[in-house]
């Protein structure tokens, strides 16, 4: 019986993968860079949120985070521009 996630699981898995590569050829691998919501400052553009100058780091981080979670349609145009 196959207890899953357990090591034999595991081992068996890598020489499917390896049984696939050998068969059909080294994959292309796609990589997505998803960057933080919360430092993304294309959100704050999109949400049309200006940060004064004078804000210290604790409130920056404060209106970044309220921006974020307040405006997901900015996170999901901000995404689309990456």
């Amino acid at each position: 019986m196959q207890v899953p996630e357990s090591f034999s699981q595991k081992l068996m898995m890598r020489s499917q993968i390896k049984g696939l590569i050998v068969r059909d050829g080294i994959p292309a691998i796609w990589l997505t860079i998803n960057p933080s919501d919360l430092r993304n400052p294309l959100v704050l553009i999109l949400a049309g949120i200006e940060i004064p100058e004078y804000a210290t780091s604790a409130a920056n981080a404060a209106i970044r985070h309220a921006a974020a979670t307040s405006d997901p349609v900015a996170v999901a145009h901000s995404q689309s521009y990456l």
